[in-house]
């Protein structure tokens, strides 16, 4: 299969999700103009999300971890 772009969806609070998501585009060498951004919680409602044949989906999400003390 030919990849000839890619849709970054992220939901990225703190800003690094989006750059890591970001730094994996750039590094695959495909230019990223399909970005859907759910950070903000109106724009989970205005996005239509298609997809293109021929098209890669990366999706980043943060991680929290909460530690217990024991």
């Amino acid at each position: 299969m030919l990849i000839s772009s890619v849709k970054t969806i992220y939901f990225s609070p703190t800003g690094s999700t989006k750059k890591i998501i970001n730094s994996i585009v750039k590094g695959m060498g495909i230019v990223n103009d399909r970005i859907v951004d759910l950070t903000l919680p109106k724009a989970r409602n205005d996005n239509n999300i298609s997809l293109v044949d021929g098209e890669i989906v990366l999706i980043g999400v943060p991680v929290y971890e909460e530690k217990f003390l024991k």
